[in-house]
């Protein structure tokens, strides 16, 4: 599954930076999923990934320094990051500060799921694209989607490019 995603990542980093190569970039936005896609969450196993949620500070091995090379963009104007993911509010210092502080992910915008507006990830996730979408419709900016398969990350990026194509450069 590691190796899938780093594959996937170096792929779109790759046409990313080719493109600017041949003068044809478009800045971009990195969208990324937290649990089980760079922090090992384990969300699966609900006993685990409370556990792990709270106390947990594992993330997968080389996913820091994908997303430092992904945020750098080749050396050009960085590209911002945001984070969404199914984890309550409440959780955010932590996260923020074992993913930033402790295994120096790039620092971004984080959105957490309220769990008393939102009941399930698929739509608090799929909400958060349409309200990224509203902001940059109109730029020449394109997302970056990175996510794992349990909690339908893919899903939900495979219904927005669907719904607006021409704004994924890679998910």
């Amino acid at each position: 599954m590691l190796f899938k995603k780093l594959v996937l990542a170096a792929c779109a980093f790759g046409s990313l930076t080719s493109a600017h190569a041949g003068g044809g970039a478009k800045p971009f936005l990195i969208i990324s999923d937290i649990d089980d896609t760079i922090k090992i969450t384990n969300v699966l196993d609900k006993d685990k990934a409370v556990e792990n949620g709270l106390f947990g500070d594992r993330t997968f091995l080389g996913m820091a320094e994908l997303y430092q090379e992904l945020a750098s963009n080749g050396g050009m104007k960085a590209a911002p990051v945001v984070y969404m993911s199914g984890s309550p509010p409440i959780l955010l210092g932590e996260i923020r500060k074992m993913l930033v502080g402790g295994h120096k992910f790039p620092d971004g915008n984080f959105r957490l799921r309220d769990w008393l507006k939102t009941k399930d990830v698929y739509s608090f996730k799929s909400a958060g694209m349409l309200a990224l979408h509203a902001i940059f419709a109109k730029s020449k900016t394109v997302f970056v989607e990175l996510g794992d398969d349990t909690e339908r990350d893919m899903d939900v990026y495979h219904d927005y490019i669907k719904a607006h194509p021409g704004k994924t450069a890679a998910a």
